[in-house]
């Protein structure tokens, strides 16, 4: 079916696979000549974003596999596939993410959002746990002067943040001298 295919074709096919996880035709379209980090033409999304949005890990590892870079790919409003996965509670993406070297404090340039600040909005605990656990900046302020903390919509998130915080090195006296 894919040898009478154009190209510019495999691409519209490209993002469907990745956006509902069927990891054999991304891998066919890849191995036809599909670029992994193409651009949805209406708002920036990658497959990687795709995948990261809709939990899709073995889609988002194999796409990784074959150069899909983790923190270039943004969408039109300059969301990485790290801050969509935290956005959404995709735990085992955010995960994968976190292993291939994503960012966790890569913000979205037009409201200073970062995955943190995605992850806590939304309520999702696990995602926050893993975040805070690889590094995440529990300060960081988006453009509103919001901190994680702030846009917290559970109170077990915004205890996660407060004890992480008070952890962080940069919270004792001797750092602030």
């Amino acid at each position: 079916m894919l040898r009478n295919v154009q190209f510019d074709e495999k691409i519209l096919i490209l993002h469907p696979a990745a956006q509902f996880g069927f990891v054999e035709s991304l891998r066919l379209l890849i191995e036809k000549g599909a670029n992994v980090d193409k651009l949805w033409t209406n708002d920036g999304t990658t497959p990687l974003h795709m995948t990261s949005q809709n939990g899709h890990v073995e889609c988002e590892r194999l796409l990784m596999e074959k150069g899909a870079d983790v923190d270039k790919a943004r969408t039109n409003d300059g969301a990485t596939p790290l801050l969509v996965a935290s956005e959404n509670g995709q735990v085992e993406c955010v995960r994968l993410l976190i292993e291939k070297g994503a960012d966790v404090d890569k913000a979205r340039p037009n409201d200073g959002t970062t995955p943190p600040h995605a992850a806590s909005q939304n309520g999702h605990v696990e995602c926050v746990l893993l975040l805070v656990a690889n590094g995440a900046d529990v300060k960081a302020k988006a453009k509103k002067y919001d901190t994680p903390r702030q846009v917290a919509k559970t109170a077990e998130i915004r205890q996660i943040l407060l004890e992480a915080d008070v952890r962080s090195p940069t919270n004792c006296w001797c750092a602030r001298r």
